[in-house]
């Protein structure tokens, strides 16, 4: 009945309260029919109150699937919820039901359980607590839904690639290279992402072409967009712009297009160039070289001499009382040397 109540939701109803109706019916039967003893009674009791349990389960997992996920979900985020989310929002209905019909039911505590089990939680979350942190990411990228299979996506380390799938523990992304990403779900939801599919699968791009500032900048725009417009990759909605960029020597013009995916704008550039090209060429139009302003000038390079042993000589205190001529006496003995720092020059002792 799952394609049949989802054409039609008010049976949804109906079926529910047909199958309480007829664990209800049968219970009754069997108090009334067979002639139970109390242990007997105690049985049906027990295992009507169990299938009660289950079937709201049952009948809950329903509805969230009937109002939640194909309801407000779908209305909200405009695509189907993963597949993740909802199994464990299953898993969690089945493991309360599970708890009720233990406690209320058989009268079995899960005092103990519970805590032997948060322990166990602990010590798998401590072990475990990257896989951990990569299933709440699937489970944030699931419902963020920041990209979707099929997006071209490029993250801030400049991993670039089309998502090929999206499960619990990673992302799939296929480079351009026909070759595999496999990256971690918390990695990933740590990243900077740039969908280029996002908002609209439409690519919208621009390029630049220089024209002599001889060519009337009226026929040049004209030229230019009849080449965007003759392009078969170029869309023609939204419509191609043509702008001045910039004014010199030559003339800078923007083509601003839009191509039908960012995979396909690379083709789209080579045909949108192809088609300026020919335009150009059938207008007598050259494009004209990127040119740069270069301004010489002719220095003079200054000479810089060392220092002469006089200017060394007169910078010591030792030799500052010696006469004119004793100095320049030891100035003709002398030579200048350079010594790296840290070498010894002369110790204590020599000669």
């Amino acid at each position: 009945t799952k394609d049949l109540i989802r054409k039609f939701r008010p049976i949804w109803y109906l079926q529910s309260a047909l199958l309480f109706s007829v664990v209800i019916a049968a219970k009754s039967i069997a108090y009334s029919s067979f002639g139970l003893d109390a242990g007997g009674l105690d049985l049906v009791d027990k295992a009507s109150q169990t299938l009660l349990w289950l079937l709201g389960t049952f009948v809950a997992n329903q509805a969230l699937h009937l109002f939640v996920w194909e309801g407000v979900f779908l209305r909200k985020y405009k695509s189907t919820p993963p597949a993740l989310l909802m199994g464990l929002a299953t898993a969690f209905l089945y493991l309360v039901a599970i708890y009720g019909i233990m406690t209320f039911i058989f009268e079995r505590p899960m005092t103990g359980l519970i805590v032997s089990s948060g322990i166990m939680a602990g010590v798998l979350g401590l072990a475990m607590q990257n896989s951990l942190a990569d299933l709440v990411a699937g489970v944030s990228i699931s419902i963020e839904r920041p990209f979707k299979i099929g997006d071209w996506i490029e993250l801030d380390d400049g991993t670039l690639g089309e998502v090929v799938d999206i499960n619990w523990r990673a992302t799939h992304i296929k480079s351009w290279h026909n070759s595999l990403y496999i990256l971690p779900n918390a990695r990933i939801s740590n990243a900077r992402v740039h969908n280029y599919s996002r908002p609209e699968k439409t690519y919208c791009c621009w390029v630049f072409v220089h024209i002599p500032s001889t060519v009337p900048p009226t026929l040049v725009r004209r030229v230019l967009l009849k080449a965007a417009v003759e392009s078969e990759k170029v869309l023609i909605d939204p419509a191609p712009v043509i702008r001045v960029s910039e004014a010199g020597g030559s003339y800078k013009y923007m083509v601003f297009v839009h191509f039908e995916s960012y995979p396909s704008h690379y083709a789209g550039l080579d045909d949108l160039f192809m088609h300026v090209w020919v335009q150009c060429a059938r207008h007598g139009i050259v494009p004209s070289a990127v040119t740069s302003e270069i301004i010489m000038r002719k220095g003079v390079a200054e000479k810089i001499k060392g220092p002469s042993p006089d200017d060394l000589l007169a910078e010591v205190e030792l030799f500052s009382e010696v006469d004119e001529g004793s100095r320049q006496g030891l100035v003709s003995k002398m030579k200048v040397h350079a010594i790296p720092m840290g070498e010894e020059v002369v110790c204590q002792g020599d000669q």
